[in-house]
């Protein structure tokens, strides 16, 4: 779930661009995630031009991760927004070469930017509702066995070798620790 973090944050770079990206502007955003390097932050972009962008990207990326197993919804949370100067919340694909098994051990540079966080939001079914009203406005309807990531509460935490995080989903039936150690 971390890469997903990670990737979600690439996301972000690729939607602020001047106008839909070219295959070979996608393809560059894509060798920056490959090799774990920040990518430049474009220009601002239309909500158009996002879709068109991620839409570029995420074609990449399925190539690369295999199929979608579901989504997550990103800033969220109002205070991560003005933290990363967006004006609402985002969503990507998730992958299914981006989950990893809980006690996973995962280089503590994963990412372009890497970041520890735990999703959820002050009731994760709001996120959840937003998530699927954004996907339904791209045609994308939600398949029985989905995964859905619904965002993050401060603070988002730098990720660092020897952290070990552990993240528990109170009130959710069945939900047991997840776990994660960064080397």
């Amino acid at each position: 779930m971390k890469l997903a973090a990670a990737a979600t944050l690439v996301l972000l770079a690729g939607a602020v661009r001047a106008a839909c990206m070219s295959p070979g502007e996608a393809g560059q955003l894509m060798r920056h995630f490959a090799d774990r390097t920040a990518a430049p932050v474009p220009a601002p972009m239309t909500e158009a031009e996002g879709s068109c962008s991620r839409a570029q990207f995420h074609a990449l990326l399925q190539q690369h991760h295999g199929r979608v197993i579901g989504y997550k919804a990103a800033l969220t949370n109002p205070a991560i927004q003005r933290m990363l100067k967006a004006n609402g919340p985002i969503w990507g694909r998730l992958y299914a070469g981006m989950l990893l098994p809980d006690g996973a051990v995962v280089d503590a540079g994963f990412g372009p930017r890497p970041t520890v966080e735990a999703d959820l939001l002050g009731h994760p079914l709001d996120a959840a509702l937003w998530l699927v009203g954004a996907l339904a406005a791209e045609g994308i309807s939600l398949q029985p066995g989905d995964l859905l990531s619904v965002g993050s509460f401060p603070p988002v935490l730098q990720a660092r070798a020897g952290m070990a995080v552990t993240v528990t989903y109170a009130g959710l039936p069945g939900a047991a620790p997840v776990s994660v150690s960064l080397r």
